[in-house]
């Protein structure tokens, strides 16, 4: 598990698609603006919590996480078809829309090791 709720945090580092246990992601209450194509190289994914952020977008690599079941995305400015989809349906809608894009997916896109592995926080 990883959990960083309320630091302020405003990127995702790439790299997070190297830690490939990972289960549980909460990152609510941020200041995150996007979500990294690379967590769609995290198997074990089951869980992921970004609530209260300002991402407007989801990758459709997400969809690859078959097993991921709880994803928790309310209070973002999300724009369709992500917020179309919470709109009709809530998060069971955004769930099915990510299996259908992460079908289109090919493969995810790599993680690259960095010596200063971080989440980025504003100076």
């Amino acid at each position: 598990s990883l959990h960083a709720d309320h630091n302020n945090l405003v990127i995702i580092e790439p790299w997070i698609g190297s830690l490939t246990s990972l289960s549980d992601l909460a990152l609510n209450h941020n200041r995150l603006l996007s979500v990294p194509s690379t967590l769609g190289l995290l198997t074990n994914l089951s869980i992921v919590t970004l609530e209260h952020n300002s991402i407007s977008s989801l990758p459709k690599e997400l969809g690859l996480r078959t097993n991921l079941n709880t994803l928790q995305v309310e209070h973002n400015p999300l724009r369709p078809p992500f917020s179309d989809a919470l709109e009709e349906g809530g998060m069971e809608s955004i769930l099915d829309l990510l299996l259908e894009l992460g079908a289109e997916c090919k493969a995810p896109v790599r993680a690259s090791t960095q010596e200063n592995m971080r989440f980025s926080q504003p100076s």
